[in-house]
């Protein structure tokens, strides 16, 4: 049994790797650079997931978030999963709408999930707390909506702070963030081949199929990549684009990094890791049986 694990790990492992490559065979899309004179007069809910970022934080987020210029209407949504006493003062102050909810179910899905029943707008802007937005984001995101069938529209992740490893090896200015990468690369060759996904934030999405689709799924704890998986399930597309649109903070602490790569690896192979624990479990019981007939015998 153990042999054969290996094994099939292996088989994935080149199957994974192949997969991957495959994608960079694509050419590059032609994304719309037009906006359609339709689509420039819909409106867009803004709204930003919060659970315990600091005032300061939420203060240049929201101020920048005041700053987007766009023809149609614009309207701007605190969703506070943490019940802090103070935010809705600040919200008042910016001129955004505080939104929270009774429980934390399903964590930042569940947030999102609570506040669709106060949006209104044609489309949504996805903004992690701790990003400040620019200006032109809805006009640089917007373009290709223009086909009915996009339904996510990903914008690469920048951060003006190096992460723990760039600051510890003093290298921020010789390397980039490796999302850069991800982003840049690897993203955009998904994209060209139909296969970019949502990532959580500085992505535009079109609330008449998130509606359709009932919402941000909740089984899982990455609910970005699920949304865009069951959306293609739908007939829509996730494409992404290589223009920023905002800026973020990065880990500060190697703890915080190392806690914010886990849960993505475990939203993403959380199957494959419950079939190696199975393994593992037989295993144990495999060597387990061995013990005990080697006693017998004695």
């Amino acid at each position: 049994i153990y042999t054969q694990l290996i094994f099939a790990i292996e088989v994935f492992w080149i199957i994974e790797v192949i997969h991957g490559l495959h994608f960079y065979a694509y050419r590059s899309r032609q994304n719309e650079t037009d906006i359609t004179s339709e689509n420039r007069q819909s409106s867009v809910d803004v709204i930003i997931p919060s659970y315990n970022e600091p005032y300061e934080i939420l203060s240049r987020m929201m101020m920048a978030a005041r700053n987007l210029v766009w023809p149609g209407e614009v309207r701007i949504y605190l969703l506070d999963d943490g019940k802090r006493e103070w935010l809705p003062a600040l919200c008042k102050k910016w001129g955004v709408s505080y939104i929270s909810r009774p429980d934390n179910e399903s964590a930042k899905a569940g947030n999102i999930n609570h506040a669709l029943t106060y949006l209104h707008g044609d489309f949504t802007l996805v903004l992690d707390a701790d990003f400040l937005v620019s200006p032109n984001a809805i006009e640089v995101l917007m373009a290709p909506m223009g086909d009915s069938k996009v339904a996510v529209v990903q914008a690469p992740q920048e951060f003006y702070n190096p992460d723990p490893i760039q600051r510890s090896l003093e290298i921020a200015e010789l390397s980039p963030n490796d999302q850069r990468h991800f982003f840049n690369g690897i993203l955009h060759a998904r994209s060209n081949g139909e296969a970019a996904f949502f990532c959580g934030s500085c992505g535009l999405l079109r609330n008449s199929a998130v509606k359709e689709l009932g919402g941000f799924p909740t089984e899982s704890i990455t609910e970005d990549i699920f949304l865009s998986i069951k959306l293609k399930q739908l007939g829509y597309e996730s494409i992404s684009i290589q223009e920023p649109v905002a800026v973020g903070l990065s880990p500060e602490t190697i703890n915080d990094m190392i806690k914010q790569r886990s849960r993505w690896g475990e939203g993403t192979y959380t199957q494959l890791i419950f079939a190696i624990e199975v393994f593992w479990i037989i295993e144990v019981i495999h060597s387990l049986h061995f013990f005990t007939t080697y006693r017998d015998w004695e």
